[in-house]
């Protein structure tokens, strides 16, 4: 049995149709030399904002909620016949089980007016389900041997307003025990995990990347490799700077940075287990598999212009604390950030003068 994990995570837009996963495939089987792969799937693109949107429409009783689960079904019923696979049979009644079960829950919305959080959570991680059944069967047709984990079998989270909390030491024990864990491909569903008391739940929207580096720190591999659409991170948006180049390695802190002020390839939260456990991340573009992409490490060279790339946030809010008797005081800014630490607030940016204080936040719903 190889030893070691290397850790790939395909998005979305790179699992668009059944062609996107017979790419993602290959790409995952030229990957492999002496070390187990792991493959970290989204929900087909545009799947998980379909079904919150059908729970929406539920909630208003608006009959369409109906029309757009079917189109869903039919998406991937069209997707597992294009894939050819040697037996699709059970695939094809799994589809038709969890339709089903997602029907007579948004029922009970339809009925109620209600769609809690809980519900939600529920119906939006089922792309993920599907996602990863569909690219383990795939490979099984292909005579290479893998196993699915669903994540909410392992993955044990404590939510809360805009994250969620990674209970590490349930998770690796839970993982660890795992029974088809000594496999050469493990299929892994991204963005769900489950509550200490077994209620599903999700990392939050774009959590698959944080999934990707989760398991990536839960199962102790040498790299974690991001699959998007784009050659790697940028010096600018390419959609605004034409001339912007791909920046071959970047710092865990250069990157943190950038994603969290506003570059779109990774989110914010996605290198934090990568930095705990010093795992290379790598982004590359899965339609373009030779480029080589930015590779993400503890300690990047110094770059030879003055900066290395220029992101942009937009709808901030800025917020200017005014008062005389700032001046040769001491304790204000604790005073300052004690409001914003006790109502839940991140601040992005501060600047401060012998009298005022500004700082931006991304969110005023606490304001």
């Amino acid at each position: 049995m190889n030893t070691g994990w290397t850790v790939h995570k395909f998005g979305g837009t790179s699992l668009a149709n059944a062609d996107r996963y017979r790419a993602a495939c290959e790409i995952v089987l030229s990957q492999r030399s002496s070390e187990r792969v792991a493959v970290v799937v989204s929900a087909m693109s545009g799947v998980t904002n379909a079904l919150i949107e059908a729970v929406n429409l539920a909630s208003a009783q608006d009959d369409s909620y109906l029309q757009k689960l079917q189109a869903l079904e039919n998406r991937h019923h069209e997707t597992i016949d294009a894939l050819q696979l040697r037996d699709d049979s059970t695939l094809q009644d799994i589809l038709v089980s969890d339709f089903s079960a997602i029907r007579e829950v948004l029922r009970g919305v339809w009925i109620t007016r209600l769609a809690s959080d809980r519900i939600i959570e529920f119906v939006s991680g089922h792309g993920e389900l599907w996602s990863a059944q569909m690219m383990h069967a795939y490979l099984e047709s292909c005579d290479h041997c893998s196993s699915w984990l669903d994540a909410r079998e392992v993955l044990v989270v404590e939510p809360n307003a805009n994250s969620v909390a990674i209970d590490w030491a349930l998770s690796k024990q839970k993982l660890q025990a795992w029974p088809r864990l000594e496999t050469d491909f493990l299929i892994i569903t991204g963005y769900i995990a489950a509550t200490h008391d077994g209620v599903a739940t999700t990392l939050k929207r774009n959590g698959s990347d944080l999934s990707a580096s989760v398991f990536g720190a839960l199962l102790g591999a040498n790299s974690v490799t991001i699959w998007t659409d784009v050659d790697g991170v940028f010096s600018a948006d390419p959609r605004r700077v034409p001339d912007a180049v791909v920046i071959p390695e970047l710092s865990y802190q250069e990157a943190a940075e950038l994603a969290y002020f506003g570059a779109k390839v990774l989110h914010p939260a996605t290198i934090l287990p990568a930095v705990k456990k010093n795992i290379p991340v790598l982004v590359l573009n899965s339609r373009n598999a030779s480029c080589e992409g930015t590779r993400i490490i503890s300690l990047a060279p110094h770059c030879q212009t003055p900066f290395k790339s220029i992101s942009v946030k937009k709808k901030l809010s800025i917020i200017d604390v005014v008062a005389s008797r700032m001046l040769m005081t001491h304790g204000y800014l604790r005073q300052i950030f004690e409001i914003f630490d006790k109502h839940q607030c991140p601040v992005d940016m501060v600047s401060t003068s012998e009298v005022s204080v500004s700082v931006t936040v991304d969110s005023n719903d606490k304001l």
